[in-house]
């Protein structure tokens, strides 16, 4: 009885067999860095026992299967770097266990869908571009994300558009254990957010320059924006993040100061308006 098939790394080509959405123990398949698997994400091959699907890098040309949301035990969904096109389906709410959703660096068009933020299973997101022919998503950074517990919610290198939402950090459970929020390489505009503030649990790293730095840190990308401080009485409250030790601003619209830091390292505010002197103590 077939449960679990593993192709990965073969030269498979051609058509996958329908016979495989009709075996009832299948749960699990991956075909991770395979030749070209024509029309495989479809209705006759998705099996509705699936409980994992990776078919990353595979070249798979196709929209993603209505009936995909029917695979209620989906736990796993990994189809990154391939031709998926379309727009993500506003049913994969009802996918009730999906914990990782990965559909990164293809041809997806549309917007995020705001249903996504029923899956209270959910933990990574990306669907980032990661490469110079990727994702084309458009529309507002979407608010509804931050109330499940995410840990990865990758969604740079696409046509976002408007502010970082406010309830980043005003929505429980505000993103706040091992955090990896990356928007950048968007259209992004407006103020950054006092909320921000609130991420003082899991948050070490805060990058929102034009260059990649990754690390094992949890971090926030906003790359290249037009990104201004929100100006209220408490202005940026950089100080309340307590485990930040590398701060990068740089290519953005700032030009007000922030408050002094105990533990930061690193700072990097290049390409900017500022006018603030740098302190000659070395406190930041």
């Amino acid at each position: 009885m077939v449960t679990v098939l593993h192709l990965s790394g073969l030269k498979l080509a051609g058509t996958i067999s329908r016979i495989l959405g009709t075996f009832p123990s299948f749960s699990f398949f991956t075909s991770t860095r395979t030749s070209l698997l024509d029309h495989f994400l479809t209705k006759s091959v998705v099996s509705y026992n699936f409980s994992a699907l990776n078919t990353s890098f595979i070249g798979i040309n196709v929209v993603i299967p209505v009936n995909l949301s029917m695979c209620s035990g989906l736990e796993y969904i990994d189809s990154m770097g391939n031709d998926i096109t379309g727009q993500i389906p506003e049913d994969l709410s009802i996918l009730s266990r999906l914990e990782i959703l990965n559909l990164g660096r293809n041809r997806l068009i549309g917007s995020i869908p705001i249903s996504m933020a029923s899956i209270s299973s959910l933990r990574i997101v990306n669907l980032a571009r990661n490469s110079l022919s990727g994702n084309s998503v458009r529309g507002d950074v979407p608010s509804s994300p931050y109330n499940i517990s995410l840990t990865h919610f990758m969604i740079e290198a696409n046509i976002l558009s408007g502010p970082i939402p406010v309830e980043i950090g005003n929505t429980p459970p505000n993103l706040e254990v091992s955090t990896f929020l990356q928007v950048d390489a968007n259209h992004l505009e407006g103020e950054i957010p006092e909320s921000i503030g609130n991420l003082s649990v899991g948050l070490e790293t805060l990058y929102m320059g034009g260059n990649l730095y990754f690390r094992r840190y949890t971090s926030l990308f906003v790359q290249s924006q037009q990104l201004e401080f929100a100006q209220s009485e408490q202005q940026y409250s950089i100080a309340e993040l307590n485990g930040i030790e590398e701060l990068v601003l740089s290519s953005n619209h700032l030009a007000s100061g922030h408050d002094k830091s105990k533990v930061l390292r690193f700072l990097n505010l290049s390409f900017n308006n500022s006018e603030r002197e740098v302190p000659r103590d070395g406190s930041l």
